[in-house]
């Protein structure tokens, strides 16, 4: 069976510029998807699951400088924080932006274990195409 890294980090939820309250926030990195990491944020209102993955990459680079991802997500050092958070914004097509805002140390710690599990450049030898397959179409070869 494939270890995973699968950390419990709290988030700060910012919309229309004001904080609307900490959640509870899984971040998950799978070996199998190696170029991706994921976040559940859980349930909305309507008991819809809110998840977003987008590239280990943009979440690496983003905790120092700003990364646009082509997934909608922006991810930046958060301003005034002397670099003790990360700002997060995700944008879903059409909707309106969501901004999370996570202590960098335990995203380090996330990002390290993640890293730990597959080095930055070897995520060829680690992709699961069956599941890249399915991930992608829909269906399994």
């Amino acid at each position: 069976m494939n270890r995973i890294a699968d950390h419990h980090i709290q988030g700060r939820v910012v919309m229309h510029g004001h904080a609307d309250g900490v959640i509870p926030l899984r971040w998950i990195y799978d070996p199998r998807r190696p170029f991706a990491v994921t976040v559940d944020c859980g349930i909305d209102a309507v008991g819809a699951r809110i998840v977003w993955t987008f590239a280990r990459v943009a979440l690496d680079v983003g905790r120092n400088r700003r990364v646009v991802d082509p997934g909608w997500v922006t991810v930046r050092p958060a301003l005034g924080s002397g670099g003790r958070h990360v700002r997060l914004d995700l944008a879903p097509p059409g909707g309106e932006v969501c901004t999370l805002m996570v202590r960098r140390q335990p995203l380090d710690a996330f990002l390290n274990e993640a890293f730990g599990l597959v080095p930055a450049g070897g995520e060829l030898e680690h992709l699961d195409w069956d599941l890249a397959a399915t991930d992608l179409f829909g269906v399994s070869r």
